[in-house]
């Protein structure tokens, strides 16, 4: 009996967004609380983004090293866009909320949206929170900073998308590191 792999990597990828979603929001209002300078904002944003990282690639990687055998032998095709597919589920409800905010947009209703769309998706946080102040109405923002703030939803599909194809290919980025110090261990 086969299980479903893919559905159980969407389900993992689920729940730890979910969770990473309400761990990045307290992080970040806390910091913001603390002090609502620039650089605080920039810290948070890269603090977010390589927490965000760490919870999603290993998943992908995992069943991208799993598949690789039944892809070689040929008892699975081979798709490049399985992780991104992936990652595209398992974003859904961030995705919906993106939905809305266009509405919201260009169609006049929900209003106050922007204000739950930036706490929606709160690995952004700090970056939406400098593209969209909350003195402004969605109408008044420029095109430029509301299609920024929708291509933001690409970034974790991608991230799912590419370590599936390294986990496939059986990369590992430890290995590089560890090779590189023990080179550097046997010339001295």
């Amino acid at each position: 009996m086969e299980t479903n792999t893919f559905s159980k990597m969407c389900t993992k990828l689920f729940l730890r967004l979910i969770f990473l979603d309400v761990a990045c929001f307290v992080l970040c209002a806390f910091g913001i609380a603390a002090n609502n300078g620039n650089m605080i904002r920039i810290l948070l944003q890269i603090c977010c983004i390589v927490v965000t990282i760490s919870f999603v690639y290993p998943v992908c990687h995992k069943q991208g090293d799993a598949d690789a055998p039944f892809i070689a032998t040929g008892h699975r095709k081979n798709s490049k866009f399985k992780g991104l597919i992936g990652g595209i589920i398992a974003c859904s409800p961030y995705l919906i909320s993106s939905i809305i905010l266009i509405i919201s947009r260009f169609f006049g209703v929900f209003g106050s949206f922007m204000n739950y769309y930036k706490m929606v998706n709160s690995f952004f946080f700090p970056y939406l929170y400098s593209l969209m102040p909350t003195d402004y109405s969605i109408s008044e923002l420029s095109s430029t900073s509301f299609i920024l703030c929708l291509l933001v939803q690409l970034f974790i599909p991608i991230v799912c998308m590419f370590a599936y194809i390294l986990g496939k290919r059986r990369f590992l980025f430890r290995e590089i590191l560890f090779y590189k110090k023990k080179e550097i261990a046997d010339r001295v």
